[in-house]
């Protein structure tokens, strides 16, 4: 339909739509988070272009944000810190919370971050493979461990938590970064039960991730599924690292009679 921001981004990372309709973006190479209009209208930047830090003013590599419906936005401060940022609707600083750990409250790697309407915070702490809850105070609430390697989260209507990422595994082992083995979706309540796991195939792109092969990639498959968004229907859309593309997945309700399955699907 239209594109908009060339030459504005390095790197980025996440992109979030807020309360009113206008769209968020963060930039870890260019260490900033923006607000656009959905015209392209630059209409805030928090951080400073160009520039890492670790202080009101700066960030180090952010990799997402969670705009509340009166207009607060946390950040999560991810590659190159670990800690929450919090600011009031007008980019004013408030607070930070957070440091490099794996005990609560710590972070080792803050990737992804949601509110849901109770205004509980929930962040995806990737490299530790576990969910975090904070108050908008910052006050630890609980976490979810074990149970996925998180890189993506979304929040429904109904304060359903979807993460999607791998089954949990060491990030750093013996000196080298495992890959993942599969790709899985969960889907937590607010209690954090989980209700609901599904997973696609793991595509093949060839021995070398960092040149991806795509041509080898069938659909449904995925390699490094990063982030997630659900729309009014309970379809999914899923972006994925290195197959270098989104797909929209539709939730099956009921199961097909052997009538209705097209004749032409692969055996």
């Amino acid at each position: 339909m239209r594109t908009w921001g060339k030459n504005r981004f390095k790197d980025a990372h996440q992109l979030r739509i807020g309360p009113e309709g206008n769209i968020w973006v963060a930039d870890f190479g260019l260490h900033i988070v923006q607000k656009y209009t959905p015209e392209g209208k630059l209409l805030l930047t928090l951080g400073v272009r160009g520039e890492k830090g670790e202080d009101q003013t700066h960030f180090n590599m952010p990799t997402d944000m969670a705009i509340t419906p009166a207009g607060d936005i946390f950040v999560t401060d991810g590659y190159g810190n670990r800690r929450i940022v919090h600011f009031d609707q007008d980019g004013n600083f408030i607070k930070t919370w957070g440091e490099y750990g794996s005990a609560p409250g710590q972070f080792v790697l803050p990737h992804a971050i949601v509110v849901d309407s109770q205004g509980i915070l929930y962040v995806a702490d990737r490299n530790s493979g576990r969910i975090q809850l904070f108050n908008q105070d910052g006050k630890f609430l609980d976490q979810w461990s074990n149970l996925i390697m998180p890189w993506g989260l979304v929040v429904t209507k109904d304060d359903q938590l979807w993460v999607c990422g791998s089954s949990p595994h060491w990030w750093v082992r013996d000196g080298k970064a495992p890959e993942y083995k599969d790709q899985i979706f969960m889907r937590f309540s607010a209690d954090g039960k989980i209700q609901q796991v599904w997973s696609i195939p793991l595509g093949d792109i060839g021995p070398d991730k960092n040149k991806p092969d795509i041509s080898r990639l069938k659909p449904g498959e995925a390699v490094g599924i990063h982030c997630i968004a659900q729309d009014s229907q309970g379809n999914l859309y899923v972006g994925d690292i290195y197959g270098e593309r989104a797909q929209k997945f539709i939730p099956i309700r009921q199961r097909r009679t052997k009538e209705a399955i097209p004749s032409n699907l692969p055996k």
